[in-house]
């Protein structure tokens, strides 16, 4: 029964408000190195490969979960436009791909708009999915905001006007 079991979509926003212009946002969320474990609480660098510019970056990371689980995600950056746009392309325990834009709603802060669209690939994550999507949803938001704190925190000690981290 459970060989028949189908992966679940999964359609994940998050919207993180930054204290600082896009390219400042951009060097840090771009950097072909995907440097994000040295400041995203819960995430883990298992193999990195960047590439000349962005566009062809990747790298296996770990995400911690603060339900308790953990998911290796191997991301490929698919296409960039800085300071505005990357695609990412993830296999692992998830499948799919994400957006990520940044925009200037007002001078020296950034938006930035995460979408991903995902399918889970793990046995037990789709056995239970018709019950715990919602669990699932509340632990991604909860990494994110993470690592919108952790980014917040990031910039503000490099620009050494390090304050309150925000939401």
């Amino acid at each position: 029964m459970l060989g028949r079991v189908r992966a679940r979509p999964y359609e994940l926003t998050s919207v993180w408000h930054v204290p600082a212009p896009p390219q400042e946002c951009w060097d840090v969320l771009g950097d072909p190195r995907m440097t994000w474990p040295r400041w995203w609480r819960g995430v883990e660098a298992l193999d990195v490969r960047p590439a000349a510019g962005t566009t062809g970056s990747a790298a296996r990371l770990r995400f911690r979960s603060p339900v308790g689980y953990a998911l290796v995600l191997d991301l490929v950056v698919g296409a960039a436009t800085p300071p505005e746009h990357v695609r990412l392309h993830v296999d692992g325990d998830l499948r799919g791909h994400g957006d990520v834009r940044l925009t200037a709603p007002a001078p020296g802060t950034t938006r930035v708009d995460i979408r991903w669209h995902v399918r889970t690939t793990r046995l037990w994550m789709n056995a239970v999915g018709p019950v715990a999507a919602p669990a699932f949803a509340l632990a991604h938001a909860a990494m994110m905001r993470s690592g919108e704190r952790g980014l917040r925190r990031h910039l503000a000690e490099r620009s050494g006007t390090a304050g309150p981290a925000g939401p």
